[in-house]
């Protein structure tokens, strides 16, 4: 997270989870398909 509007795709992991409940109310979270 770098600024306002910006878009980042990180693979599923604990880790990443763990971040993304910590900062979930500033952040929106989707799943995409990865070919």
């Amino acid at each position: 997270m770098h600024r306002l509007n910006h878009t980042v795709v990180h693979f599923d992991s604990p880790t990443i989870r763990g971040m993304v409940n910590k900062v979930s109310h500033l952040v929106s979270v989707e799943a995409v398909e990865s070919d």
